[in-house]
């Protein structure tokens, strides 16, 4: 009868980086699946803020600082409502410039 015992080794890291990568979270995959879900978000924003621009008709037209006062409120929305399980401080700090 054959008696195999495998080595035990530590496990190599998925990712060549992932030891230099702040962890958040101690399960294993949960930082990895919210980077996913943070760049999704940040992809379907960019996808909600050009189907305004072209809602309003004019594409190329710069909005203006109501609209992107409303904007900014609706992206707070969005990130509340995407991200509000994690903690009540998921907060928008500022606007970029467009």
């Amino acid at each position: 009868m054959w008696s195999f015992k495998p080595k035990r080794t530590s496990v190599a890291p998925r990712h060549p980086k992932a030891d230099k990568v702040p962890r958040f979270f101690e399960a294993q995959g949960v930082d990895e699946l919210l980077t996913i879900s943070i760049a999704l978000a940040q992809e379907l924003w960019v996808v909600k803020e050009q189907l305004a621009a072209l809602e309003r008709g004019e594409p190329q037209r710069e909005f203006t600082p109501a609209e992107l006062a409303a904007l900014d409120a609706e992206r707070q929305s969005f990130i509340d409502n995407i991200f509000g399980g994690i903690g009540p401080d998921v907060r928008l700090e500022g606007t970029e410039e467009r």
